[in-house]
């Protein structure tokens, strides 16, 4: 693969040491000293130092690993340090990491503190004495099999990290199910049967992990076919219809969960998507507040607009696209919620044509593949501009997957079997992982992916 880059981007190829540990700090490492203001960004260019998360200090070895191991299960890099006090007794550290950059650290303390480790806290490792760690941070990479019956594929990692929701055909039906991070027990979420609707693959985590919003195909008394959005809870129960057509009059797609997991946007697709002439696009919101689900209608002009995402619980951004005789394009439009308004966030279009699109919204950053998808671009929603940051030969039938972590705001790509991640320095990383899938989906610290081939879902470590 032959790779271009512009003067503000550079590519690496790097293979960062995924351990971290100081064998001799004492309990002194708790003071504000070792604290990291996370408002900052730095980059340790002390290369025998590196950043970690201390979750606690404990005298009980025992307690200290069944810590690491519960971590662990919830696809956190854990590990323990050995130190003593000041009083020579023993001290176990269990800690997470280690974080190149101060920014990559900042960012997993906001999350984990999410997990109820309000008292964690960032510290600074040295390398030199990781050697002695028990971790598994240090393998090479490895593919690891979850499943082993049926078609599995679409998968997605729930939003704190600890299970992976899938689609499955297996015996002529289909259905969501669910399974652990390191294989085991799959759960169904529901599936499908004579008497129920027909389960699609077009599934999304809600916010807390609890819920999952979801489209089948139902038919009417009069045969009538049409796809209509549902959510569910993960452990099957609590079903409910969100939307209901009467026909098929459109097509749901790109479900996108409000933060706070109060309303769901998505695109609804009318006429036949392969027929560009007949196919117009609209986005709208459905309230799950509302006992009828209520339902806003946010289209700009009617030909495209497509959903992008929330910029909080208030305000959604969307795509509206115009055409003329040239060219077609597209404009940024923002709906506020509470006032029901919308305003453009540039007077003229600003994102040509593309093939995939992910907003990074607390970098306010579109990343996004050229409509040939050999192109990797980004727009700063604040100034306006686009870049060129990748340019690479796609193989015939080939194009880029976007997936964009929110948790450390980097994005990563597959291209061509190559999986490349963008960070928010503008640096372009590949990982040395050959993956022959068409999508893949991140743990929440961007440690794992998972990714469907022939039929099974498989993880793998990644590393840079």
């Amino acid at each position: 693969m032959t790779i271009f880059l512009n003067k503000r981007g550079h590519f690496l190829i790097c293979f960062f040491l995924l351990v971290g540990g100081n064998c001799s700090e004492n309990k002194d490492s708790q003071n504000a000293d070792n604290q990291i203001d996370s408002s900052s960004v730095h980059i340790s260019h002390d290369q025998s130092l590196v950043f970690s998360i201390q979750i606690a200090a404990l005298r009980d070895k025992n307690n200290a690993d069944n810590l690491n191991n519960v971590l662990r299960k919830s696809e956190l890099p854990a590990y323990v340090l050995s130190a003593s006090t000041s009083f020579g007794d023993s001290l176990f550290k269990v800690r997470i990491g280690p974080y190149r950059t101060e920014y990559q650290a900042a960012r997993a303390l906001k999350n984990i503190n999410t997990l109820g480790y309000e008292k964690a806290f960032i510290t600074t490792d040295d390398l030199a004495s990781v050697d002695s760690v028990e971790s598994d941070l240090d393998e090479k990479s490895q593919k690891i099999q979850l499943t082993f019956s049926g078609e599995c594929s679409h998968p997605q990692w729930s939003p704190q990290g600890r299970e992976i929701a899938f689609f499955k055909k297996e015996n002529g039906s289909e259905g969501l199910y669910t399974i652990g991070t390191g294989g085991g027990r799959i759960s169904k979420i529901i599936e499908s049967k004579e008497e129920k609707p027909v389960i699609t693959a077009q599934f999304s985590w809600g916010p807390s992990g609890e819920k999952i919003a979801f489209t089948a195909i139902e038919v009417n008394k009069n045969w009538q076919q049409s796809e209509n959005l549902f959510v569910i809870n993960k452990n099957g129960s609590g079903l409910r219809r969100l939307i209901g057509q009467t026909g098929m009059a459109y097509k749901i797609s790109d479900l996108k969960w409000s933060p706070d997991g109060r309303r769901i946007a998505l695109n609804t697709n009318y006429g036949k998507r392969e027929t560009w002439s007949d196919y117009f696009q609209t986005v709208k919101i459905v309230n799950l507040d509302e006992p009828d689900s209520y339902l806003t209608e946010l289209a700009v002009v009617e030909r495209i607009n497509s959903v992008l995402g929330w910029k909080s619980n208030d305000e959604l951004l969307f795509l509206a696209a115009y055409d003329d005789i040239d060219e077609l394009g597209y404009e940024i439009w923002i709906y506020e919620v509470s006032t029901k308004n919308r305003k453009r966030l540039f007077s003229e279009r600003v994102v040509s044509e593309f093939h995939e699109i992910a907003y990074a919204a607390h970098e306010s950053l579109l990343i996004y593949t050229s409509a040939s998808a050999d192109k990797i671009m980004t727009l700063d929603l604040e100034s306006g501009q686009e870049t060129l940051i990748l340019e690479t030969r796609v193989d015939p039938g080939e194009g880029i997957s976007i997936n964009h972590l929110s948790a450390t705001n980097e994005t990563y790509f597959l291209s061509n079997q190559s999986l490349l991640k963008f960070d928010r320095n503008y640096q372009l990383q590949m990982s040395p992982v050959e993956i022959i899938a068409e999508s893949f989906t991140l743990s929440p610290f961007g440690n794992k992916i998972c990714f469907a081939e022939n039929g099974s879902l498989f993880t793998l470590k990644v590393s840079f």
